[in-house]
């Protein structure tokens, strides 16, 4: 909206400028249902949560519990809106599947589908998928015309809507065409058009009222780089050239395919040049995380595990008098447990925010207190962390270039734009929506493709070039990555001229000539207490494990919070599938059975790579399973399953969540740790077990019992035990860390050991590489 009024401001040279509607705002003030509200998006998974109560939908992949439905529904709303959007029943899926591949999962949603319509009818709501609104004709025929900017791909239901419009008012469509876009285009103006032009359509007679040529000349600029850091450099270095050569800031643009490449253009965006259209997620804020902590610890209480006994977030007095008070709330039912809740709030002033965010949740939801009449304060509480998620706080502080995704892009007009990550994988971004059907299918009832969501985003990184007078895009090259096969499609060479500059090293144009690492990275000293107090942190093994090994990883990600992308771990889902399958069920026969079954279920999940992996995954375990089988039938019988510890050992918290406990025929107890690695070996002096033996020793099942720890090499279905040697030398580094950890001043160093390095994340920052 703002570019456009930038454009006309520039066109008209100021005066009145013309009415400029968003279309999504402009179609909800069509629509017109009698007697009825749009519910609120927060609120769909709520009444989906309530209409699948009674409803099978386990082999949807969870039950219809309603935490576990709010947590595990999120693919079910996208799937039905496209449905409505693309005016495509299901029951015309099902007339083509003609191999019924996915007719049980069909006939679940469709009973779902209308268990939902009939809440909304019951509370008076409508939302996107009703279909008793009307159009509200008097504003269309309010205006003498209407002109359409069109970015992008429409729907059928948004044609429709674009005819019947132009039936009370003429209707002039504006929009580009070329190689991404021309099909999509052609189907929905009813018309042949030409690549290459930018046209003014009248949609009332399909006609052509002028065509101008789009920009032919276009050069993009591809940079190969070896890192993340050198994208951050190159950027900066750019930036400040054309800043230097008369650009203005407001002029330039980074787009990022990945919003979360974001953290690191804020390491190094000292003086706030850069404004990050896409804001910051309220779940970093304070507020989250308290009402997070909340939860975790109802959760504790609610189960048989051992409760946690301290938390980050609740060692200041004023917290625990919240705790203390809020205690008899933790087993109510009902909004009125969190009108309570808001109330004791209210006492202590530094949880202003908290409270703000829990009387807004408060406000939309008071009216229906008869859906939250059963559901425990715990689960309104997760509830409120759901509608907080997504909600973003804007960038007011930011400075003058702009930082956007690539829809935020769609309609802008930037002189300089650089794009990052322009990698394979990332542009374009797989969407998850083909969940249910595959390609073929989703052709035969007229539904987007994966084909044609590629298409729509290669569109917009098009039409941003071509409005640019400079073009920059950066790719990582390594062994995992690669540039996007975008660059080497013919569509795009047909339509710009691309040139790919071989690797360099511009980050030590950020950090510095390379040279001895004591010169190039400064000492950090810090104080842990102070740290400790005021980020109240508390260690797990892999943070505690940081700071044996390397005090600058320990800093960056645990002090710094220094967040690294995250990839799909095998081993955390085999993990997961596990946890599941031992706190079901109880027979080796049984939990074997589930296992498998969800990793069937889980096929549509994961990238084909991925799911491979998986399988294969599964393969090696079915010797795991004959083990496990055996030992059952000798007597062992598992106690916990990620069972959550919390302690405190000489002034410094710990805590974390053990695989397995089990119970062996002779009373001992065994603690089990999963490794899923081919060739798995004990480290020497490793902490793991020493952190877990104390806290089994807190269980009231270990009284007077032996405590044995054994690492489960998934692989091979043997369990592998640590030998004395390595048990004593964890518990004497055990003894010399926490020494350490008692001082107040701390030196954040940089390993000696450079083999840690290799694979370390944070290699860049230390000019490691």
């Amino acid at each position: 909206m703002q570019s456009f009024y930038k454009k006309n401001v520039k066109k008209n040279g100021g005066g009145i400028l013309p009415e400029a509607r968003l279309w999504g705002e402009f179609l909800q003030s069509l629509l017109l249902v009698p007697k009825k509200r749009l519910l609120p998006s927060f609120l769909r998974p709520l009444f989906l949560a309530k209409a699948a109560e009674g409803i099978e939908t386990t082999k949807l992949g969870f039950d219809s519990a309603f935490l576990n439905f709010l947590e595990h529904s999120h693919f079910i709303f996208p799937f039905l809106d496209e449905l409505a959007s693309a005016l495509v029943n299901i029951e015309d899926i099902q007339t083509h599947d003609i191999y019924d591949e996915y007719g049980e999962h069909l006939a679940i949603i469709q009973t779902l589908y209308h268990s939902y319509l009939y809440l909304l009818e019951k509370y008076n709501f409508y939302d996107k998928l009703s279909k008793n609104g009307e159009m509200y004709t008097p504003i269309i025929q309010h205006y003498d015309w209407i002109e359409f900017f069109m970015e992008g791909f429409l729907s059928r239901s948004e044609c429709k809507i674009l005819e019947k419009i132009a039936s009370f008012t003429p209707l002039y469509i504006h929009t580009s065409v070329d190689n991404y876009n021309q099909e999509h285009i052609q189907a929905t103006m009813g018309i042949p058009l030409e690549v290459g032009y930018r046209l003014l359509i009248h949609f009332n007679e399909k006609k052509i009222i002028s065509r101008q040529p789009l920009k032919r000349d276009i050069q993009i600029d591809a940079y190969e780089l070896k890192d993340a850091m050198d994208e951050v450099a190159l950027s900066i270095e750019l930036i400040h050239q054309w800043v230097e050569d008369g650009v203005s800031p407001d002029d330039i643009i980074i787009v990022l395919p990945d919003e979360s490449f974001a953290q690191y253009l804020k390491i190094f965006d000292t003086y706030r040049n850069f404004n990050y259209a896409f804001g910051e997620k309220i779940s970093t804020t304070f507020a989250y995380q308290f009402l997070d902590e909340i939860c975790q610890y109802i959760y504790s209480l609610n189960t048989d595990y051992l409760p946690y006994t301290e938390y980050s977030l609740l060692q200041k007095e004023s917290l625990q008098k919240v705790i203390e008070d809020s205690s008899v709330l933790f087993s109510k039912k009902g909004l009125g447990s969190l009108e309570s809740f808001i109330y004791i709030l209210q006492k202590e002033k530094s949880l202003y925010k908290v409270v703000e965010y829990l009387e807004e949740f408060y406000l939309y939801t008071n009216e229906l207190k008869e859906l939250f009449l059963n559901i425990p304060f715990v689960e309104i509480l997760k509830f409120v962390l759901l509608y907080l998620q997504d909600k973003r706080i804007d960038d007011t502080q930011g400075g003058r270039i702009r930082v956007m995704g690539i829809l935020e892009t769609r309609g802008v007009e930037f002189d300089s734009v650089i794009v990052l990550n322009f990698n394979e994988g990332l542009v374009p971004k797989p969407q998850e929506k083909d969940i249910f059907l595959n390609s073929l299918l989703r052709k035969k009832v007229n539904l987007p493709t994966r084909k044609d969501r590629e298409n729509l985003q290669k569109h917009y990184y098009l039409s941003l070039f071509s409005l640019a007078n400079k073009s920059v895009v950066c790719f990582v090259h390594d062994e995992k990555k690669s540039v996007s096969h975008m660059v080497l499609e013919q569509q795009l060479k047909n339509e710009i001229s691309i040139k790919i500059h071989p690797m360099q090293n511009y980050k030590n144009r950020l950090l510095g000539q390379a040279r001895e690492h004591q010169h190039i990275i400064p000492t950090i000293e810090d104080s842990l207490s102070r740290i400790i107090r005021e980020q109240n942190f508390i260690f797990s093994y892999t943070s505690l494990n940081d700071f044996v090994k390397c005090k600058r990883k320990f800093y960056y990600a645990h002090v710094q919070k220094l967040k690294t992308k995250e990839e799909v771990i095998i081993g955390s889902i085999i993990h997961h599938f596990l946890e599941q399958a031992y706190t079901h069920y109880q027979t080796p026969d049984e939990r074997r059975a589930f296992f498998y079954h969800q990793i069937q279920q889980a096929k549509g999940d994961y990238s084909e790579v991925e799911y491979f992996n998986l399988e294969l995954a599964g393969q090696y375990l079915k010797v795991f399973f004959e083990t496990e089988k055996q030992d059952y039938q000798k007597g062992y019988r598992t106690l916990f399953c990620e069972y959550p510890f919390q302690y405190n050992l000489e002034g410094i918290c710990f805590h974390g969540k053990i695989d397995r406990i089990d119970k062996a025929t002779d009373g001992s107890i065994i603690l089990i740790d999963y490794k899923l690695k081919q060739n798995f070996k004990i480290a020497t002096q490793d902490l793991q077990f020493t952190l877990y033996k104390i806290a089994a020793q807190q269980l009231k099942e270990t009284e007077d019992s032996k405590i044995s720890a054994f690492y489960y090499d998934l692989y091979h279905g043997k369990k592998v035990s640590e030998d004395e040697k390595n048990i004593q030398g964890s518990y004497e580094l055990l003894q010399t860390t926490l020494k350490e950890l008692q001082q107040d001043l701390i030196c954040f160093d940089l390993t000696e050991e450079k083999k840690d390095c290799l694979y370390c994340p944070y290699a860049t920052l230390c000019d490691r590489d």
